[in-house]
């Protein structure tokens, strides 16, 4: 397990648009987790497994694993469910 502090600075796009940060929240914590290195924090797949000490093909499939769930609830949210 590496150190977020021994990893170069991630070139950070911010958080996401509001209206996903909620669906995000109802993630499980190991999925918000990789949702948030990869994507808020901008650090690379390669990066977010060293750091979780987990083989990038698991870090690919919970990455795709939740964006999968958030999808599905943020069409849920827009079919008034």
């Amino acid at each position: 397990l590496v150190e977020p502090d021994e990893l170069p600075p991630p070139p950070s796009d911010g958080p996401p648009p509001p209206d996903l940060e909620p669906l995000i929240d109802a993630l499980d914590p190991k999925l918000q987790r990789v949702l948030r290195l990869r994507f808020s924090m901008g650090y690379t797949v390669g990066q977010v497994a060293e750091l979780l000490g987990a083989p990038e093909s698991t870090v690919k499939k919970q990455i795709l694993r939740a964006i999968k769930r958030v999808r599905a609830a943020f069409s849920a949210e827009g079919d008034g469910a």
